[in-house]
This record gives C-alpha cells, structure tokens and sequence, in this order.
C-alpha cells in the first residue's frame, strides 16, 4: 500500500471538518475492532485521532485552519508511520504547504477532495455523502487499488 494523504481543501466554513469527522465513524463502523487512540473519540468538536485497523495505520485530524493542530498532527502521523491521513486544509497558505511537504519528506502520495457544496441542500446531508465518497477512497488505497 502507498501512503496516502486524504486532504479535503476548501475555504472556511464549509463543511470540511465535520466530513473528515465522519469519514473516522464511517471507518469504525466498518471495523469495530478497530483500535483507536486516543480510545474515545467525542465528535462533538475537532478530532485527532490514530485509528489501527490489522496492520493498517490511520491518521485523522479535522482542525484545518491557519494557526491549528494541524501542524502539529501530520508530524505526530508522520512518525506514527499511519498508511493513510486524513484532514482538513485551507485553499493554500500555510495547511496546503504543510500536506505538501510531507509528499517531499516523506514521500506520501496526495489527493485533493473536497466535499459537496450547495448553498439550497442540506449540507449536512451533502457532507455525510462526501464522507462516503472519501470512504470509498481510502478502502481503495488499503486495497492497494489506488
């Protein structure tokens, strides 16, 4: 399997966090015998969290803005060897150098996503269909069919 950065990129406000949130459940629903640290993940706000699944490490993080954890996480997944990560970024600045450097340093290959958008559909129903669509994404990668 190739490593593999999911970076869902858009501007503030739309949606991006809560879709990486529930790319993590749709995960965990998938595998309940998943392991996860920390052990309990509360949904309620931003998320960082490392998911085991086998032998497949999986990082995620839904803080994306400028000045976030951000940062701080994708050297945390970096040196947790994850297969996969997970986040949110911005449209360019500082996130989007951040996602890129680990493609130089540490040779993860990146994909670009961005989740639905309307501003007449509920964008909380836009954003679970995006989550799955991401879903479907990393399924690809740790079959080795991405």
């Amino acid at each position: 399997m190739k490593k593999t950065i999911f970076a869902n990129w858009g501007q503030a406000g739309q949606g991006k966090s809560d879709t990486v949130k529930r790319v993590a459940q749709e995960i965990l629903a998938t595998y309940p015998t998943a392991r996860t640290s920390p052990t309990t993940i509360n949904y309620s706000g931003d998320i960082q969290v490392i998911i085991t699944i086998g032998k497949v490490i999986i990082g995620v993080e839904s803080q994306g803005d400028p000045n976030s954890r951000l940062f701080e996480s994708l050297k945390m997944f970096s040196s947790a060897n994850c297969d996969i990560i997970i986040c949110s970024t911005r449209t360019s600045g500082g996130t989007v150098d951040a996602v890129s450097a680990l493609h130089s340093s540490h040779g993860y290959d990146i994909v670009w996503v961005t989740n639905h958008r309307s501003n007449e559909k509920s964008q909380s129903t836009l954003n679970d269909i995006s989550a799955k669509h991401l879903f479907t994404l990393v399924l690809q990668v740790m079959a080795g069919t991405l």
